[in-house]
């Protein structure tokens, strides 16, 4: 979590409720009642009482979770989880081959969160797919 970034949208009132918005906009169906709630009422943030950190973590946390991208670095998703899943048998983690099916399932127009990102990273790196070393940006 980037709390400079988090410490810069709160002291935006016009940012936070464009990120409320777009967050709204892009899935309402899939958030909890108390996610619509916050995103609700920061749609008319006016910047008057400043955004606990609580509150900021929780936005940018949604933010985080409805922005998908399909690559990331040199990698791209469909691929990387394509070739994850093919050789998932080794990691010996059954709640990790449940998710990489899921992830293939998918198919070849996966887009990823940052959240899973990290994670089919991690598990490539556990199984040598990429380097342990390498730096991939998200």
């Amino acid at each position: 979590m980037d709390y400079r970034e988090m410490t810069q949208l709160g002291a935006d009132p016009v940012r936070v409720r464009s990120v409320a918005s777009m967050i709204l906009d892009r899935g309402s169906a899939a958030l909890s009642d108390k996610a619509l709630s916050l995103l609700t009422s920061l749609k008319a943030y006016d910047g008057a009482k400043p955004l606990t950190t609580r509150q900021l973590e929780a936005l940018y946390s949604l933010r985080e979770n409805s922005t998908r991208k399909s690559k990331a670095g040199r990698y791209r998703a469909d691929h990387l989880v394509r070739i994850t899943w093919e050789a998932s048998l080794d990691l010996l983690d059954d709640e990790a081959e449940d998710w990489l099916d899921e992830m293939h399932a998918k198919g070849a127009d996966i887009a990823l969160t940052r959240t899973e990102w990290r994670r089919l990273l991690a598990l490539a790196r556990r199984l040598d797919l990429i380097p342990p070393d390498e730096w991939v940006e998200l």
